[in-house]
């Protein structure tokens, strides 16, 4: 293969013939859009959100309501009205038991949407990891229940954290809006930097928190 009258190095990226290409064009910028929501004012389309706090603070609990917002249409909350987009709700939660997690969605009143929009996954379940994810990541919101679960290697470590990020990243770019379930740090001073359990990698690429 040529390129610019030079044999072309497989697997070698050549350096672009105008450095202007490196940036965006006047088209791209004027094709840019404003942030569509899903639950407005709370939930971005194709975003990643962090949800976090201390353990025991009904953060799993919360996160079933922005699910049944989502399932039923109904505003989060009373206040934050659902302006759709999305095509079902993922809810991945190894933590808890089948038994446990069917009282929760009970109690919601989400029982008619399993296996339609929503699709749940339990510790009861066989465990699906981030990358297996596939088919049904167009249209969905992923809600992770928590991110402890999901982590290859050290929370802590800036390079493992790295890696989880770029999973998820993966999931948004196929079309999916990602929720993470988080724990905060004891004794935290409430700041983003501060306030998550972690490497600081972590604070760094979600999109709201």
């Amino acid at each position: 293969v040529t390129l610019g009258g030079k044999i072309a190095t497989p697997g070698v990226v050549e350096p672009p013939r105008d450095w202007r290409t490196r940036y965006m064009t006047e088209d791209a910028y004027l094709n840019v859009k404003p942030p569509e929501f899903l639950i407005d004012g709370f939930l971005v389309k194709k975003s990643i959100a962090m949800l976090a706090g201390p353990v025991a603070q009904r953060k799993s609990i919360i996160a079933l309501n922005i699910a049944h917002a989502l399932c039923t249409g109904e505003p989060l909350f009373g206040y934050f009205n659902v302006t759709g987009g999305h095509d079902r709700v993922c809810y991945l939660c190894p933590e808890m038991g089948a038994a446990s997690f069917v009282k929760r969605i009970k109690q919601i009143g989400l029982g008619e949407y399993i296996g339609k929009t929503l699709f749940v996954q339990t510790m009861s379940e066989k465990p699906t990891a981030l990358d297996d994810l596939d088919n049904e990541l167009p249209g969905a919101v992923v809600i992770v229940d928590t991110i402890t679960r999901f982590i290859d290697g050290d929370e802590n470590k800036s390079e493992d954290m790295r890696k989880f990020a770029q999973k998820i990243f993966r999931l948004m770019n196929a079309g999916a809006t990602v929720v993470l379930l988080h724990h905060s740090k004891k004794g935290s001073s409430g700041s983003l930097d501060d306030g998550l359990r972690g490497s600081s990698e972590l604070a760094a690429f979600v999109d709201s928190c």
